[in-house]
């Protein structure tokens, strides 16, 4: 009579065991991660800095319609040149001027508010991709 319960009670401890793994190597800390979705070539440090501070919005399964219509880097590469670089240049200007991330964005997610130096990076990246844009 005890063996019915051997039978549902094993794959019940494997299966609550491994959910127990899972969860327990979730890393919640967004800024070490290089993996973003979509995966846009872009320079690594870009890529973290995009990930932390744009891409919870700015995807196809970013939180924000108004934010993926303005700027959807899930569609980059289908994007004109022209429309591309008026791109760029809209993420630098933004940026500098602390448009984005947005307040509201940065109250909860504090670690999302780029620094300076990361600013700088973006911009100067912004720059480059610009540059090979237009040749």
């Amino acid at each position: 009579m005890k063996r019915p319960i051997y039978i549902i009670g094993i794959p019940f401890l494997i299966f609550v065991l491994g959910f127990s793994i899972h969860l327990g190597n979730r890393s919640n800390d967004r800024s070490d991660s290089t993996d973003i979705k979509p995966a846009l070539g872009f320079p690594e440090e870009i890529q973290k800095i995009l990930n932390n501070s744009c891409l919870d919005c700015h995807t196809a399964d970013g939180m924000s319609e108004d934010a993926k219509e303005e700027l959807n880097f899930t569609d980059w590469y289908e994007y004109e040149d022209s429309e591309k670089i008026s791109l760029l240049e809209d993420i630098c200007e933004e940026m500098g001027e602390r448009e984005m991330p947005p307040r509201k964005y940065i109250n909860n997610h504090p670690d999302s508010k780029p620094d300076d130096e990361q600013i700088k990076k973006v911009c100067e990246w912004t720059k480059e991709e610009t540059k090979k844009i237009m040749e």
